[in-house]
C-alpha cells in the first residue's frame, strides 16, 4: 500500500509508550526489595525532619512513627498514580476505546500489579505484604487515571 508506514514504525511507537510503563514497574519492583524497607528509609526521613525543625529540636517517637507511616502510604499513592497515568498513556496508543474505559482497564492492570508487588514483598525477609497497601495503590492508580482522562478531555475541548 503506497504511503503506509513500515511495520517497524508501529513497533517503535509501542516501545515509545510501553517503555516508560515497564521502567516504572521495574522501579516499583526494586523498591519492593530490602532497598525500600522501613529500616532503610526511616533514617533519611528523620534527617529531613530534623533539618526542617530548629536546631536541637526533638520529636516524640510516636510522632516520628506517624510521620513515617504517612510518608510511606503517600509514596504508595504517588508511585501507583504515576503507573496509572503511564498505563493510560500506553493503552490510549495501543487500543481503541473511550479514554474512560481505557482508564478503567489501566486501574485494573495497576491494581493487579500492586497485588503481585505485595506478594513479592511478603517473600522478602525485611518486608511485609499488606492488603491495605493494595488499597493505597488502587487509590493512586485511580487518581493518576482520572488526571489523565481529565487532561485528555481538556485538550479535546481546546481543539
Amino acid at each position: 500500500m503506497p504511503g503506509a508506514p513500515p511495520a517497524r514504525a508501529g513497533l517503535h511507537r509501542q516501545a515509545f509508550y510501553l517503555g516508560p510503563v515497564l521502567i516504572w514497574m521495574a522501579l516499583i519492583a526494586l523498591l519492593s526489595t530490602d532497598m525500600g524497607s522501613a529500616a532503610r528509609t526511616s533514617d533519611p526521613l528523620l534527617v529531613l525532619l530534623y533539618r526542617l525543625l530548629r536546631p536541637g529540636a526533638t520529636l516524640a517517637p510516636a510522632l516520628v512513627e506517624s510521620l513515617s507511616e504517612v510518608t510511606r502510604k503517600s509514596a504508595h499513592v504517588c508511585e501507583y498514580g504515576m503507573l496509572g497515568l503511564l498505563l493510560c498513556r500506553w493503552l490510549r496508543a495501543a487500543l481503541p476505546g473511550s479514554v474512560w474505559r481505557l482508564a478503567l482497564l489501566a486501574v485494573v492492570l495497576a491494581t493487579s500489579y500492586a497485588g503481585l508487588d505485595e506478594l513479592h514483598q511478603a517473600l522478602v525477609p525485611s518486608r511485609t505484604g499488606a492488603l491495605r497497601d493494595v488499597g493505597f495503590d488502587l487509590l493512586g492508580a485511580a487518581l493518576g487515571c482520572v488526571l489523565y482522562a481529565w487532561r485528555r478531555g481538556l485538550s479535546r475541548r481546546r481543539e
